[in-house]
């Protein structure tokens, strides 16, 4: 059930709350500049993740310390 809720906010997020920043509403209208700033916001904090995450996977072997210098 939390599953379903979580992709119905999704989807308002991502395809109705853009359509509401034009809207006549003033609260519709701020409600759909939430979700764009929330689509922004989210989009960098992935990106900052999938950034950090993928460069601590990367490790010195350890023939670099061990080899000799020339």
């Amino acid at each position: 059930m939390l599953g379903i809720i979580v992709i119905g906010i999704i989807i308002f997020v991502i395809f109705i709350g853009p359509s509401w920043m034009d809207s006549d509403n003033e609260s519709k209208q701020s409600i759909g500049c939430f979700c764009a700033i929330i689509v922004v916001v989210g989009g960098i904090l992935l990106s900052l993740v999938g950034t950090c995450s993928g460069n601590s996977n990367k490790s010195s072997t350890p023939d670099y310390y061990d080899a000799p210098r020339k």
